[in-house]
């Protein structure tokens, strides 16, 4: 099977399990992900500093905004998916997504500004606690209630 063909069974495989709304989420997580992980790479190159922080303030920014994402996009994705593959409306699914996406972007802009305790980086924190705790309850009441 070559490879479009196989992204192709992918997408109806995800569509007819009724998965695009989630997978929305996973592609855009990925790609902010791979958004920060690129500032890291370029920011490595620019300073010459191939491991660790080598002391640079923009390096140790770059860094745990980058650590910081992987940090909570795993389990908030499981939990996206896990509601789509409850049947659980993508009102649901768009509200936790979206609210997560916002949250980590605010959060990621915040470590940039400072490393010490910005507006920003709170409420994207806030956010974030807010996703995990709204979707863990909503998840919960829906396969047991």
């Amino acid at each position: 099977m070559e490879q479009t063909e196989a992204i192709s069974a992918l997408g109806q495989y995800v569509g007819a399990m009724g998965l695009t709304a989630s997978a929305f989420y996973v592609g855009i997580n990925i790609l902010m992900t791979m958004s920060l992980a690129f500032l890291v790479t370029n920011m490595r190159e620019r300073t010459g500093i191939m491991t660790g922080d080598g002391g640079n303030e923009d390096l140790k920014k770059a860094i745990r905004a980058h650590g910081n994402n992987i940090e909570y996009v795993p389990l908030v994705l499981v939990a996206i998916i896990t509601m789509d593959m409850l049947g659980m409306a993508d009102v649901w699914v768009h509200a936790i997504g979206s609210a997560f996406v916002f949250s980590r972007a605010l959060h990621a802009i915040g470590i940039y500004e400072t490393l010490d305790r910005s507006p920003l980086r709170f409420v994207g924190a806030v956010g974030t606690y807010a996703v995990l705790l709204a979707s863990g309850l909503i998840i919960l009441l829906q396969a047991y209630i």
